[in-house]
């Protein structure tokens, strides 16, 4: 027998229902995630940069003398 339709929720104007609230906490992890990844090939770019300007440095202050 299918399901009989869904109720909406006068206070907020949104379906009612656990699978909304359980979806949530699923999707806000998953975008944790998503932004963690998206953002770590940047971070260890920079990090690399970083380490390549200190060794031209190191060697530039002992080249002088």
């Amino acid at each position: 027998m299918a399901p009989g339709p869904a109720t909406v929720n006068a206070d907020c104007g949104s379906y009612g229902g656990g699978a909304e609230r359980q979806i949530e906490p699923t999707t806000s992890a998953a975008e944790v995630r998503l932004t963690a990844e998206l953002n770590a090939p940047h971070a260890e770019r920079q990090r690399l940069i970083a380490e390549a300007a200190r060794v031209k440095a190191a060697k530039k202050s002992s080249d002088r003398w």
